[in-house]
C-alpha cells in the first residue's frame, strides 16, 4: 500500500482476515477492506 501524504507520523496496518485490514494512521483507526 502507497500513502501520498507525507505529514503522516504512524501508520500501523494489521491484517485481520484475508482481504481485511485494520489502518492505524496518527491514532484513528480505520477499517480497510480490499474487494
Amino acid at each position: 500500500m502507497i500513502f501520498e501524504n507525507n505529514n503522516i507520523n504512524s501508520i500501523d496496518v494489521n491484517r485481520l482476515d484475508k482481504g481485511i485490514y485494520l489502518i492505524e494512521i496518527d491514532g484513528v483507526k480505520t477499517k480497510f477492506v480490499k474487494k
